[in-house]
């Protein structure tokens, strides 16, 4: 009467062969359960637990769950029969019913494989959940990207530090199932994302080649871009073999458009494409917003907040300050930094030492400190610096004084600078960081 304890039994019962079975690296225990149960038998039980009916949706996935762990079982036992293949790499048999549980078994299992500290290798088998199923492909990439390789050339440990935001990604993609606009909207965010970012791109390229958008710098630009029409092919091609393959075509849209050479089109086409931008960073905001669980459960403290709130925020802001003046737009070339894998690993490389930076640029403070104090004291008949003289001295014409009148004749002398600390101090600054960092070329004057 009671079936749902029976059937928590089985599940523990269950769990308790496959700790038997993983606590050990022979197959002592293995051949010991094999004496009782082939794996044939095994496998059969969790084809018969899944093909079950069920009563209610808890007694199915407790079945499930029975099944399954029969089958990571099986999967152990059969290593340990020699010649035998692996039901984990067998995706069903002839019927059916069988197909159907050993493929449902077969995607929802994976393992990896773990060294130990005598050099053996082990496999690990184990169940992926249901929920898992429901993480995107993008934040797959996304996360792989990311995570910070450490001293041995590992993810693992930066990978298990995200966990957590794995974990709020599968909620939120399974919450949404219930919300389509907004689920197929989170599905494109990568998608509006890319798009933008590549309308952003051609419209900061038609500013570099024919800004300010008067007739006669539209057409001497659209002149020269004609003329190299080879060498655009070219860099088009080439182009096509980088990372991001559909920049290709923004060569041939330059081209294109120095085929019309007209004023009021580009200015139009420019428009046009702000238009465009403004509306998918919009799109691509309301998408970021469903995509963080943590702004409906924490509310709207936690989303001002955060920091990648106000950054799409204030793409929106540079797209409205766009569309009145053109050159605005170039401030949409920031978020490169964050789409872009390399260059967030050197920004993160160098404000992670931003401390060490810092110090060292005090230590070259204090040098130069150093050397403006034995400068002042005993080498300040040294330091000289030109000075060019603008104007004569003595009146101008009218009783101006000549320090106002410019003249053709400049001519400059020599000024000790270091007549006090302070000055040497600012002079062998000033002079140190223009030249490099050289504070003693001041003295080769």
């Amino acid at each position: 009467s009671r079936m749902d304890l029976v059937l928590k039994l089985k599940i523990n019962a269950s769990k308790l062969l496959l700790a038997i079975v993983e606590s050990r690296l022979d197959s002592t225990n293995a051949e010991r359960i094999l004496t009782q149960f082939s794996a044939d038998i095994i496998i059969n039980l969790s084809k018969l637990a899944y093909s079950k009916t069920y009563k209610n949706e808890v007694e199915k996935s407790n079945s499930i769950e029975l099944g399954h762990n029969l089958y990571i079982l099986a999967f152990y036992l059969s290593l340990s029969i020699k010649g035998n293949q692996p039901f984990f790499s067998r995706k069903g048999m002839e019927d059916n019913i069988p197909d159907e549980a050993l493929s449902y078994y077969f995607t929802h299992t994976s393992k990896i494989e773990i060294v130990r500290k005598n050099r053996s290798l082990e496999t690990i088998v184990f169940a992926i959940p249901e929920i898992c199923h429901f993480l995107p492909e993008f934040n797959k990439t996304k996360i792989l990207n990311s995570c910070d390789v450490d001293q041995d050339n590992s993810k693992v440990s930066d990978f298990f530090a995200k966990t957590e935001f794995l974990q709020q990604e599968m909620v939120r993609h399974k919450n949404l199932q219930d919300k389509p606009f907004l689920f197929h909207l989170s599905l494109k965010l990568d998608l509006l994302s890319n798009f933008s970012f590549f309308l952003c791109v051609l419209i900061n390229i038609l500013l570099v080649f024919l800004y300010p958008f008067t007739p006669e710098n539209i057409n001497e630009m659209c002149q020269i871009i004609k003329s190299y029409f080879y060498y655009i092919i070219i860099l088009s091609a080439f182009i096509m073999l980088c990372k991001k393959k559909y920049f290709f075509i923004i060569p041939l849209l330059l081209y294109a458009i120095s085929l019309i050479s007209s004023y009021i089109f580009i200015k139009i086409f420019i428009l046009f494409l702000g238009f465009i931008v403004l509306f998918a960073r919009i799109f691509h905001f309301i998408s970021f917003l469903s995509n963080n669980i943590e702004f409906n459960i924490c509310g709207l403290k936690t989303m001002i907040s955060h920091n990648y709130f106000w950054f799409y925020l204030a793409n929106i802001l540079f797209c409205l300050m766009g569309l009145v003046h053109p050159l605005f737009f170039s401030l949409l070339l920031i978020e490169f930094i964050l789409t872009d894998v390399t260059l967030m690993n050197v920004i993160q490389s160098v404000t992670r030492n931003y401390s060490s930076i810092f110090m060292t640029a005090i230590l070259g403070i204090i040098f130069m400190y150093y050397f403006s104090i034995v400068g002042y004291l005993f080498l300040g008949d040294d330091f000289l610096i030109n000075v060019d003289i603008y104007g004569n001295h003595g009146q101008c014409k009218g009783g101006v004084n000549s320090s106002t009148c410019a003249t053709s004749n400049n001519s400059s002398y020599e000024e000790y600078f270091c007549t006090s600390l302070f000055k040497c101090i600012y002079v062998v600054l000033n002079l140190g960081l223009r030249s490099g960092g050289g504070i003693g070329d001041v003295l080769k004057k």
